[in-house]
């Protein structure tokens, strides 16, 4: 985590303030945030890949830490753990590089194994790794009759026999843009949305689209609600949108309806933005 006034332009130099290194990776940050926002009722199991490495070994702690289970990590020789590094400006705003390492390593055969030992409610993907293991994760979760949540970060294309397969989808604004295909002058609102959608013909699922301070705007069915997150002080939005999305499989996972779990995810993921870094902010459960 670098701290600085203003986040550089390309090719220029400014002096940062001061300099920490935490825990992250949006896998493990959203573990993090369902098994705070879940407060013992849920069971939390994460499936990834580490290294060999110092960092793995702080890593896995942190997690059993948090009461998450790790039986399903997988320990790679070839490869160091994953690690990002992150740029934040005095208004919290973030810039992020995020080095994969052992998260290109986890294969198809290990996510499917994993699930079926867990047997999950709720499985929660991302695409920090391979789109064999993004696959493995949304067809045996399908196939275990869990609740599939797709958090399509950090963006890429997928094909649409996966999609179709999703019943949660939750894009930031920017990553709803790239699925529709709606240029940056068309605004991403209640009133839009639905439009976009629809001419997009791409997206079958529910969709919670996150919109920064103005909160998520969830599209199910035929109902479109905008959820307004609740004024803060923003310290950092650093880890926001995972503390969302792992809240959001919290409530889930609890049995609550969609429209409820995504608004005690906005409050979670707000109260988040409150202190600084990604991990240590999903764990200020007594703050939310």
């Amino acid at each position: 985590m670098i701290y600085t006034r203003q986040i550089p332009a390309p090719g220029e130099t400014v002096i940062g303030t001061r300099y920490s290194w935490a825990h992250g990776g949006k896998g493990a940050n959203q573990a993090s945030a369902a098994s705070a926002a879940g407060r013992g009722a849920i069971t939390v199991s994460m499936v990834g890949a580490v290294g060999q490495d110092d960092f793995a070994e702080s890593e896995l702690n942190a997690l059993e830490t948090a009461d998450i289970g790790v039986g399903s990590v997988v320990r790679v020789d070839d490869a160091a753990t994953g690690i990002a590094f992150v740029t934040v400006d005095e208004s919290g705003a973030n810039q992020i590089v995020v080095i994969p390492g052992a998260n290109h390593c986890l294969t198809e055969e290990a996510v499917s194994t994993a699930l079926i030992a867990i047997q999950p409610t709720v499985v929660v993907v991302s695409l920090e790794i391979p789109d064999d293991a993004v696959a493995a994760a949304v067809t045996t979760g399908r196939r275990l009759d869990a609740c599939v949540v797709l958090n399509p970060a950090p963006f890429r294309r997928l094909n649409q026999r996966l999609l179709d397969q999703i019943d949660v989808l939750t894009p930031n604004e920017g990553e709803f843009r790239q699925f529709v295909g709606a240029p940056d002058d068309i605004a991403i609102d209640e009133e839009t949305i639905p439009a976009l959608i629809r001419d997009a013909g791409r997206i079958s699922s529910a969709v919670l689209v996150t919109v920064g301070a103005r909160g998520a705007i969830l599209a199910h069915g035929a109902e479109v609600t905008h959820i307004p997150a609740p004024p803060v002080a923003v310290v950092d939005t650093t880890g926001a949108g995972d503390a969302l999305n792992g809240s959001l499989a919290a409530g889930l996972a609890a049995g609550a309806p969609l429209r409820e779990a995504a608004e005690s995810a906005v409050r979670f993921a707000a109260a988040t933005t409150t202190v600084p870094g990604a991990r240590v902010a999903c764990r200020q459960e007594d703050d939310v």
